[in-house]
């Protein structure tokens, strides 16, 4: 028969397995939310395509490392995929991005697709990416 300091260590060694076990199987899984630009935990894949007027860009010190604020003016859907800025028409948007704002200006108008980025668990926000 086991002495009990090692009825004791096994039993410290199974709990520490079976915790080690349901960590892993815990993990969480993301999908991305379009073909082009980050993946993300979107919710729901989502995409269009806006025209606006930049009149801010920031930088972030947290997250995305660009906020630009855009005065949408036009947004188009892109194939069956919902739109998250159809409703932003004459907003001011801020967008976040972790492209490159060096050539974007104030004032600038840019065509960009937008989509719906984050979790449940973060938030979700608004990726602006292939800024032309």
């Amino acid at each position: 028969m086991p002495k009990p300091n090692k009825i004791i260590l096994l039993t410290v060694i199974m709990v520490i397995v079976l915790s080690a076990g349901s960590l892993v199987s815990c993990t969480k899984t993301t999908t991305t939310a379009t073909a082009t630009g980050p993946g993300g935990g979107s919710l729901v894949r989502t995409d269009s395509i806006i025209t606006g007027q930049i009149k801010a860009i920031k930088n972030m010190t947290t997250g995305y490392p660009w906020e630009i604020d855009v005065m949408v003016t036009n947004s188009q859907n892109v194939g069956d995929l919902p739109n998250p800025t159809i409703d932003k028409v004459g907003q001011a948007v801020p967008f976040y991005t972790d492209e490159s704002t060096k050539a974007l200006q104030v004032g600038q108008t840019i065509t960009a697709h937008v989509k719906l980025t984050g979790d449940v668990e973060v938030g979700t926000h608004l990726y602006i990416y292939n800024i032309q």
